[in-house]
């Protein structure tokens, strides 16, 4: 039981034109909720999942704010809390859901929906989750994912989608099924919501699978529970990290999951409860190979090339599922032993290309809004990266690959970084061998597998803005 349904204030007062908020009536402005809500219900009593009601029954004396703890991780870090106003219950001249009385109980289209069964929580703040028991109730029955529905999306709805984020559940707002007294109102608050989980926009798409669902990351890894002997890498598209392991997984012809996590979103997907279950540090990539979870993409090639390593005599057949089929493994007495210690070198070589330009990426940021000291990190960014690249144009001078003749576990960790760049709009200007070798590894197959998405056109040009600003520093301090 690891989704559960909640319905929040669906109840006279917010929903009859009898009732205290008559005139600014939530069906009124919402009238999809009479057939948006019943769907839900049905869709998740169908899945076996708990349908819990969350009714007002707010006090005639103003209560004192109460916030829950925020939780350690990063994941919570920046996220922002309720205002006091939230963070409190209902008070002032109009009288909403006194308890006992009419205007407080459930208005009778989704009345007749409960069934006895069903646990109903009576709160008296804003939040479902505080002083109600809530909390504790979902976490005895190993409830992770709340699926949130009813009114107001300004105040109720808003409140429990902030709780249950920080009370470490995964948060789902069914948008079709949360109403507003406007749609404007309506869509400030799902942006505001967006900070504490996904805004689902379509009911019919919403699949619930075993308990887990909403298209998110959480139902990806219950999918991938069910393969436990196939590869599952979290990765984040255009990272060089996971571009490196999806060029060694493609080079070897590794059939694995991928699943892509998003950094942009808020909350970031990769600090979800899901995957920080997974990799506590929340970065990706992350390689779960059956019993094995392996972490940072220089450990992660290592693991591959160590478990799948082609010996350099043959031509490392696999099964169907990726499996090396049997064979005498001289590669240990074949291996020229210099070779061998070019690669390992040239392999942790790479970080330094993969570091260097970072300063570069300022210019992700308006220039008028850098400082001195920011554009002057960016300068001496661009120089030593020229350098930087002038030690893999020296290495190119004796070979095809940066470690020999042959493509190795080397190259998939030099490329994306050098790639990376190009995106970024160098031009290889005086490095014509790493302009041949961009070609050449980028011609192979694995190279065009592991191809970030989107990004078969150049991106912005951030190489050419850090050249500008170089040289009008060296302009200015010629001039002084």
């Amino acid at each position: 039981m690891a989704t559960a349904l909640l319905l929040i204030d669906l109840q006279n007062d917010f929903l009859s034109l009898t009732g205290a908020m008559a005139q600014d009536n939530v069906l009124t402005k919402n009238p999809n909720l009479q057939s948006n809500v019943p769907t839900a219900i049905s869709h998740f009593r169908a899945q076996q999942c708990p349908v819990i009601w969350i009714c007002s029954e707010y006090p005639a004396t103003k209560m004192p704010s109460i916030w829950p703890t925020r939780p350690r991780g990063v994941r919570y870090a920046d996220v922002p809390m309720l205002d006091e106003y939230l963070a409190s219950s209902h008070h002032g001249q109009r009288v909403l859901c006194a308890s006992g009385s009419d205007g407080a109980k459930l208005y009778p289209d989704f009345k007749k929906l409960k069934k006895d069964d069903d646990k109903v929580f009576a709160k008296q703040y804003y939040s479902a989750f505080t002083n109600t028991g809530l909390a504790e109730y979902l976490r005895s029955n190993s409830i992770v994912n709340v699926v949130i529905t009813g009114v107001s999306a300004t105040n109720c709805v808003l409140a429990a989608a902030a709780d249950a984020f920080f009370n470490e559940f995964e948060v789902f707002v069914l948008e079709d099924c949360v109403g507003a007294s406007s749609e404007e109102l309506k869509i400030r608050a799902m942006e505001k919501m967006r900070h504490y989980g996904r805004v689902v926009s379509d009911l019919l798409n919403f699949p619930v699978t075993n308990g887990i669902g909403m298209g998110s990351a959480p139902q990806q890894q219950a999918q991938i529970e069910k393969k436990k002997d196939k590869m599952v890498l979290y990765y984040v598209n255009g990272s060089i990290p996971s571009w490196r392991v999806m060029m060694m997984l493609a080079e070897y012809n590794i059939p694995y999951t991928p699943i892509r996590l998003k950094v942009m979103s808020k909350p970031k997907e990769t600090c979800s409860a899901a995957f920080a279950s997974i990799n506590p540090r929340c970065k990706t990539p992350t390689l779960v190979d059956g019993g094995v979870t392996v972490t940072e993409s220089m450990a992660i090639l290592q693991y591959i090339e160590r478990k799948y390593r082609r010996s350099r005599s043959t031509s490392g057949e696999r099964t169907e599922d990726g499996e090396r089929e049997e064979e005498v493994d001289n590669s240990g007495e074949q291996e020229d032993a210099n070779s061998w210690i070019t690669t390992l070198t040239r392999f942790h070589e790479s970080e330094n290309a993969h570091s260097v330009f970072e300063d570069i990426e300022l210019l992700f940021q308006p220039l008028s809004t850098l400082s001195t000291h920011h554009l002057g990190r960016i300068a001496t960014a661009v120089s030593n990266t020229e350098a930087e690249m002038a030690h893999w144009e020296y290495y190119l001078a004796s070979s095809d690959y940066i470690a020999g003749d042959q493509f190795t576990v080397a190259d998939c960790a030099f490329y994306p970084c050098l790639a990376y760049l190009e995106h970024r709009g160098w031009a290889f200007e005086g490095f014509p061998l790493l302009r041949g070798y961009a070609e050449r590894v980028g011609g192979r197959e694995c190279a065009a597998r592991a191809r970030p998405e989107g990004w078969g056109v150049k991106g912005r040009d951030l190489w050419g803005r850090a050249v500008g600003v170089r040289e009008e520093r060296s302009s200015r301090e010629v001039s002084a």
